[in-house]
């Protein structure tokens, strides 16, 4: 008999402790819930804010110029700063390089410097130093030799 009055005490501290548990988790839930209540609330009335706000150019609201944006260009000088053709998920912001045209000589435009052309005019440069230590000639390394990859005798 006492064996089993220590089983039911131990069971009923373990349903009350599994109660008590989930009070908490109730709890804890009903505060996430507010929260989450608070957050979609805050974000309608930044959406309606945003609906509110008009384009000065267009009458349109904000939002949705933004998804019927189909070309995008320069205030000053009308470059072409994105184009939905192009398929980009960016828009070029202008930073502070200057165009080279004389008309648009105002408008600041990112311009990408051409790498290519920088690394094409090094490696030139350099192959005329190198010398071929098997053919003893210019402007390549052993490992690129012509006699060598081409099988002539040199």
């Amino acid at each position: 008999m006492n064996n089993q009055a220590d089983q039911l005490a131990t069971a009923n501290e373990a349903i009350r402790a599994l109660a008590e548990r989930i009070v908490h988790k109730e709890r804890e839930l009903d505060q996430l819930k507010t929260a989450y209540k608070e957050k979609i609330g805050d974000l309608d009335r930044y959406l309606e804010k945003l609906k509110n706000l008009e384009i000065i150019q267009g009458g349109q609201n904000a939002a949705e110029s933004v998804v019927k944006i189909k070309e995008f260009r320069c205030p000053d000088c009308k470059s072409l700063l994105y184009d939905e053709k192009k398929q980009t998920d960016y828009i070029l912001l202008p930073n502070k390089v200057k165009l080279q045209s004389t008309e648009h000589s105002q408008c600041d435009m990112p311009v990408m410097p051409n790498l290519s052309s920088k690394k094409t005019t090094m490696a030139t440069r350099k192959s005329k130093k190198m010398t071929c230590s098997y053919c003893m000639k210019q402007g390549h390394k052993r490992a690129q030799c012509p006699d060598i990859l081409y099988g002539k005798s040199g």
